[in-house]
């Protein structure tokens, strides 16, 4: 433990940041370790971040200090947390890592900030999915109708999307996959299909089939 910061082991002990309270929660899974984390969101703030986990490790220390650096912030500011900031904060003193010899698992930081920004996403995106949501028996044309309208009005309108510059149009839609196309907000260009991360895409996936009532539909982004 020695090789430790003194911060992440007193991080890593502390249960101010620990609970199951809040309005949305996603988990994180990383080998054998899997951690739960709540969230509450209010007008777009970050009002309340908890994490939970079943074993008791020095690298609790880097959730309590996720939880710490983003309490009260907004999306933007949620997007721009980095691995370097993390492990910084977690630094007793400016030339010593925070995890000494050992390497810091930036992946870590970049995972749950993908994840709880793209749960955000999606919980603000399913509060009024009812209204959005077709008869199971709709017909092709209400299917492209419901999703293109979806996208136009609601995704392409969410802070995520108008804060990335980036929209979201129905291609083709098929049996079982609909084709989605991202492009520039500001000059129409077309994006790559890894313009978004896959957590986001995900989340699109699963609203999609929710408003046209089909559990086996998949995204492909050209």
């Amino acid at each position: 433990m020695e090789r430790f910061s003194a911060r992440i082991q007193q991080f890593s002990k502390s249960t101010d940041y620990v609970g199951s309270s809040g309005n949305s929660s996603f988990e994180v899974r990383f080998g054998d370790l899997r951690v739960n984390f709540n969230f509450t969101v209010t007008r777009g703030v970050l009002t309340e971040l908890l994490y939970e986990t079943e074993q008791e490790r020095v690298e609790n220390g880097i959730y309590f200090a996720i939880c710490k650096i983003l309490k009260g912030a907004d999306l933007q500011r949620i997007k721009s947390i980095s691995s370097r900031e993390v492990e910084s904060f977690l630094r007793d003193q400016n030339h010593i890592p925070a995890m000494g010899e050992s390497p810091f698992p930036f992946e870590v930081v970049d995972t749950i900030r993908n994840l709880l920004v793209t749960s955000i996403f999606e919980y603000e995106l399913a509060d009024d999915l009812d209204f959005w949501r077709i008869a199971s028996d709709a017909t092709y044309v209400d299917k492209i109708k419901a999703i293109s309208e979806f996208f136009t009005l609601k995704i392409n309108m969410s802070d995520y999307f108008t804060q990335e510059k980036v929209e979201i149009e129905l291609i083709q839609l098929e049996e079982d996959t609909f084709f989605v196309e991202l492009s520039s907000s500001v000059n129409s260009v077309k994006l790559a299909p890894n313009f978004l991360p896959k957590e986001a895409l995900s989340v699109i996936e699963g609203l999609v089939r929710s408003v046209i009532n089909s559990e086996n539909i998949n995204l492909v982004a050209e």
